[in-house]
């Protein structure tokens, strides 16, 4: 299996880094695990064909996590893409609908089929990932509530399965704890390096796991890795590719 980040930045733009995208190649499927911008335009650099993805997954969303995928549907309808296209979304689908059609992408004159369903049922189809429920988009709940807007306040971390090696993406979280069970069972760690304490992070430093460090960086974790060599943990570039 092959992860390539295609984007590592934080939700603030910054120059020389794209918005969150890993591209997953795999013996059984092809897929985006998030689409921040410019995930279309990037994947135009890997001699890009418009049938090689077979799927999309969206953690949560965010703009920085999402925002690429509308030019992504795009570039897929101008370049005639024809097999189906598997969408896997956090929570409302049929609202992302409403907004492809405001955007005159309508989904019934795309020349391929365009199948979106909850992430919840993404195991279904490819058995090589798992998804695990964070604590991200916890903080909105009182406002969420007090105006009474549909978010389902759902946000996912994905574990990928190797033949002999596991890759667990925490996409963003605030609590590392509650994510113990897919952090023991993960091989290399690709860890939003900005939301979570720094103390949770800098304790998976001790072990064997290899640490990718994304989504920007705290500077506390900053100053850490300056003044301490850790051999296992790097920080994440864009294109960094991650073979297992």
């Amino acid at each position: 299996m092959i992860v390539t980040i295609l984007g590592s930045g934080s939700g603030l733009p910054t120059p020389n880094k794209n918005h969150s995208c890993l591209l997953v190649q795999s013996n059984q499927k092809n897929l985006l695990v998030d689409c921040g911008e410019p995930a279309a335009r990037t994947l135009t650099e890997y001699d890009f064909k418009p049938d090689f993805l077979d799927g999309i997954v969206i953690s949560h969303l965010h703009p920085d996590h999402i925002s690429g995928i509308y030019m992504l549907i795009q570039l897929l309808h101008i370049s005639k893409r024809q097999k189906d296209l598997y969408l896997f979304l956090p929570e409302r689908e049929n609202d992302f609908i409403k907004s492809m059609e405001m955007l005159y992408l309508f989904p019934a004159k795309l020349p391929f089929n365009l199948i979106i369903q909850n992430i919840t049922t993404l195991n279904n189809w490819a058995e090589f990932v798992q998804i695990f429920e964070n604590d991200h988009l916890k903080r909105y709940r009182k406002f969420v509530q007090d105006n009474n807007l549909p978010n389902k306040l759902k946000s996912y971390s994905i574990l990928l399965k190797g033949e002999d090696k596991n890759l667990f993406y925490t996409a963003d979280f605030s609590n590392l704890p509650q994510l113990a069970a897919p952090v023991d069972a993960a091989d290399i760690i690709v860890i939003d390096a900005l939301h979570p304490p720094a103390k949770q992070i800098i304790e998976l430093f001790a072990t064997d796991k290899t640490i990718i460090l994304t989504h920007g960086i705290s500077s506390e974790l900053e100053t850490e890795i300056k003044t301490r060599i850790y051999p296992n943990v790097k920080k994440a570039d864009d294109y960094q590719e991650i073979k297992f």
